[in-house]
């Protein structure tokens, strides 16, 4: 794409990603510190949060959510790239209807 950087639109989308991060960030901070407190409790919590890491069906939903998503944004910018370039090449001709 040859298209200049809106760099109001890329601002704000930096700021979106930064701001869900952030939110992540805060969440798994949250549940570090739950799990923290609950250790002494339950003395095989590190073990079976280990399990849970590797769980193939949790690992493999992961990835399919995430390559979907991947591919309907490279679809997106495909479909910009044709668009943009259709327009820079087009070159109307006649009158105005």
């Amino acid at each position: 794409m040859n298209d200049p950087i809106e760099k109001e639109k890329l601002v704000k989308t930096f700021d979106i990603i930064l701001d869900n991060f952030k939110k992540l960030e805060t969440e798994l901070l949250v549940h570090r510190t739950v799990i923290e407190a609950l250790k002494p409790i339950f003395s095989d919590l590190d073990e079976s949060l280990e399990r849970a890491r590797k769980n193939p069906i949790l690992l493999g939903t992961i990835d399919k959510k995430y390559e979907e998503m991947r591919q309907s944004c490279l679809q997106r910018l495909d479909l910009m790239e044709s668009v943009s370039e259709f327009v820079a090449s087009w070159k109307p001709t006649g009158p105005i209807n």
